[in-house]
């Protein structure tokens, strides 16, 4: 049996396990209490509701990705998809009731799926890492990087992906052909990394006529390219740019569920705001609210509002430098490391939102510093600014804290060149789950400094 067989089964056995947990909960419990006429057509439609939520959470969080994720992950995704749908249709239980329903057996269905899911994905993954070979893999680097570069890019790739990949040789000459080829041959799969674009064509040719498997890493005006639309005006097809974001419809519907929604969070989250500012106190008796200059769409520079989670001078140019915030720094304060954990420090920036300088979803804004370091580096990265800066995005979701520049400006463009309400709408979702894994906010080590 296959991996993609065992994937495939594994998946079935989880959704029809999961999905009759919850049935009988609601059938039990709630059914009766939401339909006095219609049982048996209001039950069905709830679950009908209720798995189509499900099944979508789990794409978005690829809970079924059981061979390229960590067992924790891939059970904190399951759990995030039918928690969500859970409490989608308690909800809806509540509001069809017209009064409060008891939560009782809806946290006993929520315990027994979890426990179901952990012991799921846990034989799924082992009986994968049983029947899983690594491919043995090439990896070519250009002109992009260097033998230092490729080797780390190896290296990080082999820290996740080790029962994946067997990396066996990594290679810098790409300009002939014949002897690449005959390289190519020995592999299974190849990785391209900053190989120019005639030297790429050719491998990437040679691979599809030899029907091996190929990755390689985009260049920023490929991201760029990937937004334009096919028009067949005559009998040769062309390829038209547009930046999708100037359109009226889009910008008037984001920032109108901009400033609803922040409102709304300031108004719920209040008490936890004065709990943190409370503690921000209490421990050295400084300021609460740290606010630092940012650049934001049309290089508009503004104050961004954060909770103060470092010591009072931690900014200090100075004394510290123009530095990043490293792994284990002894600038952070005690009640600085739990809300940086959980991102609580960002919390104020509601309010940035709620004046316009920042939506939710977007690039985060840089320190004026910071870009122009980064815009001396990369030239592109003023493309960022093409746009309002968010309190989440593309890069915050699929990149770490301590991703390089160049990577941090492809995310954005990913997000900036394919923007819609419906992207924004997934990236929020996704960043719930991202808050809870502390990779995504790790510091800089210091070799990156």
């Amino acid at each position: 049996m296959n991996n993609k067989k065992i994937t495939k089964i594994g998946t079935f056995v989880i959704v029809v396990f999961e999905f009759l947990i919850f049935s009988m909960t609601w059938y039990l419990d709630y059914n009766d209490r939401m339909f006095r006429t219609f049982r048996q057509e209001g039950f069905w439609a709830c679950l009908f509701i209720w798995l189509m939520i499900y099944l979508w959470l789990c794409s978005l969080y690829r809970a079924f990705s059981f061979a390229s994720t960590a067992v924790g992950e891939t059970v904190f995704s399951q759990f995030i998809s039918f928690g969500i749908a859970d409490l989608v249709l308690y909800i809806i239980c509540i509001l069809l009731r017209r009064g409060f329903v008891s939560l009782w057996s809806g946290i006993f269905c929520v315990i027994i799926q979890f426990g179901f899911a952990c012991i799921a994905v846990i034989v799924v993954k082992r009986i994968l890492m049983q029947k899983m070979i690594p491919s043995k893999t090439v990896v070519f680097y250009g002109t992009n990087y260097n033998a230092r570069t490729a080797e780390e890019f190896a290296k990080r790739l082999l820290q996740k992906y080790s029962h994946m990949f067997e990396i066996e040789d990594i290679i810098g000459d790409t300009s002939d052909m014949e002897a690449v080829g005959n390289t190519i041959d020995q592999y299974e799969r190849v990785v391209l990394l900053g190989v120019n674009y005639e030297h790429r064509k050719a491998i990437a040719k040679y691979c599809i006529d030899t029907h091996k498997v190929f990755y390689f890493v985009p260049e920023i005006e490929e991201i760029i390219f990937m937004n334009c639309d096919t028009k067949n005006l005559f009998d040769t097809p062309l390829k038209r740019y547009s930046f999708s974001n100037e359109r009226s419809g889009y910008r008037f519907a984001k920032r109108t569920i901009d400033i609803v929604a922040s409102f709304v969070l300031i108004f719920l989250l209040s008490p936890v705001m004065l709990l943190i500012a409370i503690a921000i106190k209490t421990e050295d008796f400084g300021p609460i609210i740290f606010t630092q200059k940012r650049i934001t769409k049309d290089e508009k520079v503004f104050s961004i509002y954060k909770f103060r989670s470092m010591v009072v001078d931690a900014d200090n140019v100075e004394k510290y430098g123009v530095r990043p915030t490293t792994e284990n720094d002894p600038r952070i304060t005690k009640v600085g490391k739990v809300i940086r954990k959980f991102r609580l420090d960002e919390l104020l920036q509601l309010f940035n939102i709620l004046k316009g300088d920042m939506s939710f979803v977007g690039p985060r804004p840089e320190r004026i510093e910071h870009v122009q370091k980064y815009e001396a580096e990369l030239p592109e990265f003023k493309y960022r600014h093409l746009v309002r800066s968010g309190l989440t995005g593309y890069a915050q979701v699929y990149g770490k804290y301590n991703t390089s520049a160049e990577d941090k400006l492809k995310f954005d463009l990913l997000y900036i060149m394919n923007a819609s309400l419906f992207m924004d709408f997934k990236l929020f979702l996704l960043t719930v789950r991202t808050v809870f894994q502390s990779e995504s906010t790790d510091g800089f080590g210091e070799k990156t400094l």
